[in-house]
């Protein structure tokens, strides 16, 4: 994390740990490159000293060389990158001494404007198993080593405090009660420090697991028995970085990744009526810039089905995304240039399929107005979203039915400039027209790249809803072509997940015309690679089409 925030920003970092930082390394260890082959000259070194190696001894032999050279690698990072970077051995509880060791590295680098605490310790048993000194262990370095950290550096005059919490603290995880307490108390000081100083970027990362580090092959078989997603370094790093340069910092606890636990049915409760208030505006959404007709931001409807399946998933993290049904536009979102808009969310009528381990529940998004004192309510979207339990198969799909002409690809480019399309340069994600008839087409598209701070309240979670709008845009393409006219998305019959998009290569999208009239035409539409993996379907997406939006998509 600290690496990648260094590449982004390059500042100046003060980075603490209990390892002593070795000037030179044993001899045994010099010449040595990989773990393996340093086992094996530990163990020679231990023989020779007249000591019996075993995998305990052995493993303490190394580890101070093991950490010394990571310390080393994250330094010369921090260094190539343009940042600067000062490494202290130390014991973050011992207030008195680390005061002291502060000063000293702040006198060289600067004043201290942010902290990142990522300490942690774990020691794992069965709360009736746990000694209080396994309790002190776990709870002291992350909670006695934050207050001796805010007693050393004045919180209110912070820019950024980042706590390293952890999804256990969040949904709770067997023989981790000291942990699980330690790490939500993380959460409550970020709500407090929050409300103290609004002007400081606060974030508590509530981490699930990561692919590396605590977590052993033999954890990692079970996590993903268990259905639990790992988060990769690079991309647990981004996220991280992404967060700490965003315009907006709407929520201190930020949730990555999913519950620990075996879900079990028994235990799983749904609420009749759920609702979630959310204030939106341009100047926290700046990907709305690439989305104006006649001047005005619009919400892309793809935002608004990310809206329905986030709001779904954070009411009920046992689940995944599956798909959304009857997804519709009453009154779409159009932002001015400066105001702050409220907006409420309802969900209900949660129905749970045992048999087919599936939750189906309605989505409406509205907002309300008062007007001769009395309360008036304006729907913008609706959708029923529907979730699978986590751990349950998760289907997969082929598509072969698309074509490619024989005849050069047409570029897409000219959509975009002659009025078919009034996307702005992120959201231009169509390249090519591969095939093209009135039944149907195929075009070749790429992913959006919008940075976690672009993207704002609508951050990619559950599904890659940016790139998805290249298949709305295909049907803008078909309706000019065909038709002769502006048009606009309308309602999606049903919108299916079935994997993410590969993003290191182009994806295709097949438009099967269903039906047509004079003002309005659906289609199916399938998102897939050029091997026909399916990534997502819109079946019976409906567009409106008139002559009137020419004129709109052209200024």
């Amino acid at each position: 994390c600290v690496i990648e925030l260094a590449k982004q920003q390059q500042c100046k970092f003060i980075l603490l740990g209990r390892s002593k930082l070795m000037v030179k390394e044993p001899s045994w260890a010099a010449a040595v490159k990989d773990e393996a082959s340093l086992k094996q000259a530990a163990m020679a070194e231990l023989k020779a000293k007249g000591e019996k190696p075993t995998p305990v001894t052995v493993q303490q032999f190394i580890n101070p060389v093991l950490s010394n050279r990571e310390i080393q690698n994250v330094l010369a990072a921090i260094e190539k990158s343009g940042g600067q970077a000062r490494y202290i051995a130390c014991d973050v509880t011992d207030q008195k001494n680390l005061k002291k060791l502060l000063k000293t590295a702040s006198d060289e680098l600067g004043k201290i404007t942010g902290l990142v605490h990522g300490a942690g310790v774990l020691a794992d048993k069965l709360i009736e198993k746990k000694s209080v000194e396994d309790f002190e262990a776990v709870y002291n370095t992350k909670i006695a080593g934050l207050a001796s950290l805010l007693e050393c550096i004045d919180y209110k005059k912070l820019s950024h405090l980042v706590l390293f919490s952890s999804a256990a603290g969040f949904f709770g995880n067997p023989a981790q009660a000291d942990y699980a307490m330690a790490n939500d108390i993380l959460n409550k000081v970020a709500l407090i420090v929050a409300s103290h100083n609004p002007k400081c970027r606060v974030f508590s990362f509530n981490w699930g697991p990561w692919d590396g580090g605590m977590v052993t092959p033999q954890l990692k078989k079970l996590f993903e028995q268990r259905g639990v997603e790992l988060i990769s370094y690079e991309n647990g790093a981004k996220l991280f970085s992404d967060y700490l340069r965003a315009a907006s910092n709407e929520h201190p606890q930020i949730l990555v990744g999913s519950s620990m636990e075996v879900v079990e049915k028994k235990s799983l409760k749904f609420h009749p009526l759920i609702k979630n208030k959310r204030q939106l505006s341009v100047h926290n959404n700046l990907f709305l810039a690439d989305h104006k007709i006649a001047d005005n931001a619009v919400l892309p409807i793809v935002c608004a089905a990310a809206w329905h399946a986030d709001s779904a998933l954070q009411s009920y993290p046992q689940f995944n995304l599956q798909g959304l049904e009857d997804v519709q536009v009453f009154n779409g979102i159009v932002f001015d240039a400066s105001a702050s808009k409220s907006f409420i969310q309802e969900l209900s009528n949660p129905v749970f399929d045992e048999q087919t381990e599936t939750l189906r529940l309605n989505s409406l998004i509205y907002s309300e107005t008062t007007k001769d004192g009395k309360l008036k309510r304006n729907n913008h979207y609706a959708a029923k979203v529907e979730l699978l339990l986590k751990g349950s198969h998760k289907k997969t799909e082929q598509f072969k039915n698309f074509t490619v002409d024989e005849a050069p690809a047409i570029s897409a480019n000219d959509f975009y400039q002659n009025g078919t399309l009034f996307h702005g340069d992120k959201l231009q994600l169509l390249t090519r027209v591969l095939s093209s008839s009135e039944q149907g087409m195929t075009l070749e598209a790429v992913c959006s790249d919008y940075s976690t701070e672009e993207q704002g309240q609508f951050s990619e979670k559950s599904l890659d809803h940016f790139s998805m709008d290249a298949l709305l845009q295909a049907c803008l393409v078909w309706v000019r072509e065909y038709k002769d006219m502006g048009s606009l998305p309308l309602k999606i019959g049903r919108f299916d997940f079935y994997q993410k998009i590969d993003r290191s290569k182009p994806f295709l999208v097949s438009l099967q015309v269903r039906e047509q009239g004079s003002n309005k035409m659906s289609c199916d539409l399938i998102c897939h690679d050029d091997a026909g993996v399916v990534y997502a379907k819109m079946l019976g997406a409906e567009v409106t089409m008139s002559k009137q939006l020419d004129k709109k998509f052209a200024s």
